[in-house]
């Protein structure tokens, strides 16, 4: 089959093999974005990668993704937490379509888990919870000194893997400076941005406002870990803090219990979220710098 659908420009496709998701049997879509399914592949060498087919129509699609793919490999020093990838304009066949090649991206495999599988297995483990804060602040300040913002930082397309390391996945909605004066094509997950954030907030600080919800949320679960049963609700993608919570954070329970912790670090969060929301979507006074001078 895949030797019948996927374009050859990728390489020895007849050879390859779609390995099944574990968790759902009989299926093989691994994950599932705004734009399209991510597929599990073993090649002709036995190694992974992975494929995304896009489900969805983009106007500037294609534009996008190629000129990401050719300023992130320009930008490879330094930045080894985002998954690297190919993007091929025409890269697969559908059932539907068969005179007709549709984009796919090849990005290489990554082993790990999400950072909300992650902070379930090691929410007793604050010293850990730190560490990922940490590097994840660092991770999101070497992006936006490259000109980079991911664009949609949010609990599933965080990856931990198996040494501690952070890994971004996911750029649909990336900012690159190419992109400078455009709008944004998606508005990520709306319990990681500014609840101002419209189409028109995109640049490289992008990213300010989710890094301070997850580096407030990480430092004050090292501290209250009952916080995540209680505010987390089993939830996958979120942390502790909603849309409905930025949107009214005086009235907030999970805020309100935040600012009491005795933190000078949480304390000193809160209140850059606070004015945070009082500002715009791209504000630099929580920039990932400040966030991690704290």
């Amino acid at each position: 089959m895949m030797k019948l659908s996927i374009s050859k420009k990728l390489g020895s496709v007849g050879n390859w093999e779609a390995v099944k998701n574990p968790k759902t049997p009989g299926w093989y879509v691994y994950a599932s974005g705004n734009y399209g399914s991510i597929y599990k592949i073993k090649d002709e060498n036995d190694k992974y990668f992975a494929l995304k087919c896009f489900t969805r129509k983009s106007g500037n699609l294609n534009e996008r993704y190629l000129k990401i793919s050719d300023y992130l490999s320009s930008q490879t020093k330094g930045i080894n937490f985002l998954a690297h990838f190919r993007y091929y304009e025409d890269g697969i066949k559908t059932r539907k379509s068969q005179s007709y090649l549709f984009p796919l991206l090849k990005m290489e495999w990554i082993d790990g888990v999400t950072l909300n599988k992650y902070i379930n297995s090691h929410i007793n483990d604050p010293r850990n919870l730190r560490k990922i804060s940490e590097n994840l602040i660092s991770e999101i300040g070497k992006l936006q000194s490259a000109g980079i913002s991911h664009g949609d930082l949010a609990g599933d397309n965080i990856i931990i893997t198996s040494n501690s390391d952070v890994k971004l996945v996911d750029y649909d909605g990336m900012y690159i400076p190419d992109f400078k004066g455009k709008k944004s094509t998606e508005m990520g997950h709306a319990d990681f941005q500014h609840p101002k954030r419209s189409a028109d907030s995109f640049s490289a600080k992008l990213d300010n406002f989710s890094a301070l919800v997850i580096h407030l949320s990480l430092t004050a679960l090292s501290l209250k870990p009952e916080m995540w049963d209680k505010y987390n609700g089993n939830d996958p993608d979120c942390l502790i803090l909603r849309k409905k919570d930025f949107l009214n954070l005086d009235i907030s329970p999970v805020f309100n219990e935040l600012a009491k912790i005795r933190n000078k670090k949480v304390k000193k969060m809160c209140s850059l979220l606070k004015e945070y929301i009082a500002h715009g979507p791209l504000w630099d006074g929580a920039s990932p710098s400040v966030l991690g001078s704290l």
